[in-house]
């Protein structure tokens, strides 16, 4: 069953990379982000970045890349399992900063 972990409302700064979730815990993630407020000239990137092995190098393992006005405003990462570390970020370009609405799941989580 899945469990919600966190949320919130990041305000991008422009050209700042911002973390969004980080975690140790052994599980199954899922981010999903709301960016109806993404504008023409305005581009969003999320990664989620994990490492492999204890004392590992982290690196990205997923990463969504989406400029200009969306027609389908929400946007979900693929499921990551991560039992090292897990961390969701988002960085904004483009003209202005705006806010994106967030949450992760944590998809294996027992109730």
């Amino acid at each position: 069953m899945a469990k919600l972990v966190a949320s919130g409302t990041q305000v991008a700064t422009l050209g700042s990379t911002h973390t969004l979730y980080t975690t140790t815990a052994v599980g199954t993630y899922q981010l999903t982000v709301d960016t109806n407020s993404l504008a023409n000239g305005e581009t969003v990137r999320f990664q989620a970045r994990t490492r492999v092995l204890t004392g590992g190098t982290i690196r990205v393992v997923e990463e969504g890349v989406y400029s200009h006005s969306q027609a389908i405003k929400i946007k979900t990462s693929l499921p990551v399992f991560s039992d090292k570390s897990l961390s969701y970020t988002l960085r904004q370009t483009g003209s202005t900063g705006v806010s994106f609405p967030w949450k992760v799941a944590q998809l294996d989580a027992s109730s």
